[in-house]
């Protein structure tokens, strides 16, 4: 089903910012070359903030990733 993972996330978001009031900003992370989830993640309206370089570990080793945020005062995707 196409539009899926991205409607997963906003559903998500949607969620947890109306559940939790002091919640003001959720942050996604992808593996630095996997441009289909960071499509995903500027779709529900997260914007990219960076590289952080050795972050993740991934079989076995420290990988970088790129991070995306949302805040709660952001405008709906």
């Amino acid at each position: 089903m196409r539009g899926a993972a991205t409607r997963a996330v906003r559903l998500v978001a949607r969620w947890a910012f109306t559940v939790e009031p002091i919640l003001i900003r959720m942050e996604l992370l992808t593996l630095v070359g996997n441009e289909a989830s960071g499509r995903v993640a500027l779709r529900a309206g997260f914007v990219r903030e960076g590289v952080l370089r050795r972050y993740l570990p991934f079989r076995g080793e420290l990988v970088d990733a790129v991070m995306f945020a949302r805040l709660r005062d952001d405008p709906k995707a």
